[in-house]
């Protein structure tokens, strides 16, 4: 479900490239968060805000 929520966010940026950019990070994190299925607690919550609501954090951060 995770790599599915992280796909919904760059489809909506358009790219990883334009994520990373709007999340003030790496391509190479964005490529990260991919492989790993998840997002770092930071990056998720502004993830959230960026999109405001449309993509819960919690849905991107790895689970414990």
């Amino acid at each position: 479900m995770k790599h599915e929520m992280i796909a919904k966010v760059i489809k909506h940026y358009g790219s990883q490239r334009a994520l990373a950019r709007a999340m003030c990070v790496t391509e190479g994190a964005v490529s990260h968060w991919v492989k790993a299925g998840a997002v770092p607690p930071g990056s998720a919550y502004r993830i959230e805000i960026a999109m405001r609501g449309r993509v819960k954090a919690v849905n991107l951060i790895a689970s414990a």
